[in-house]
């Protein structure tokens, strides 16, 4: 079983990653809320094994990823309905079926897309735990500066092929790797104005690919 970042990192395009990755984010969440009682907390995963040139776009892989984000916030409100947390947490799910959130002292957002479920999670988060998977439809102004990162993790693509990844653990910096699972850099903060700043980690990945492609051609 994976137990870390790094080693995530090494199988990042199979299944079975996918599903470690899903715990890893669980885990990093859970220990976010057992520091904080209230607060804004955003999940940003692929639920999805993707090849080197990405999902296909298709109804049937959207149909595909709504079930598997449904299916990971279930895991994850089970992982906080425990007696540390209060009482078990309420779900809004803003992809359709849309419902109104219920006051609660953990409240997952999945999917949230908009004005209204972003207004309603920052209203909640004043009070109590309010945790936003893969949110969509985001602007400058969707999340709070105030918001963490409960567990990030994207592929990192440079022409057309997948050259690093970048993650984000609760209470740990942000990291780039490359394919083989090294750490190519680490930052404090890559938040920008809602979202993440991806610019220096595809420059760093992106000029780390050049220099091994270089070093292959010089030593063949």
């Amino acid at each position: 079983m994976f137990t870390s970042s790094r080693e995530i990192a090494l199988f990042y395009q199979t299944v079975e990653m996918v599903s470690a990755l899903q715990k890893l984010a669980i885990s990093s969440t859970v220990n976010l809320l057992r520091a904080n009682s209230v607060g804004l907390f955003e999940i940003d995963l692929p639920l999805v094994a993707l090849n080197k040139g990405g999902a296909s776009g298709s109804r049937a892989d959207a149909l595909k990823e709504d079930t598997l984000n449904a299916k990971f916030a279930t895991t994850l409100m089970k992982a906080i309905s425990t007696p540390i947390f209060g009482a078990g947490p309420c779900i809004t799910v803003s992809s359709p079926p849309q419902t109104e959130a219920i006051s609660s002292p953990n409240t997952v957002f999945l999917n949230p897309a908009t004005r209204k479920d972003y207004d309603s999670a920052r209203s909640l988060s004043e009070l109590s735990r309010v945790v936003l998977v893969n949110c969509r439809c985001k602007d400058p102004t969707s999340i709070p500066s105030s918001a963490e990162y409960a567990f990030f993790c994207k592929q990192i693509t440079y022409n057309s092929r997948i050259v690093g990844y970048l993650m984000k653990e609760s209470n740990l910096p942000w990291k780039c790797y490359d394919q083989s699972g090294a750490v190519l850099q680490e930052w404090e903060d890559l938040r920008f104005k809602g979202s993440v700043d991806l610019r220096q980690p595809v420059l760093v990945s992106s000029k780390n690919f050049d220099n091994v492609a270089i070093r292959k051609r010089a030593s063949s």
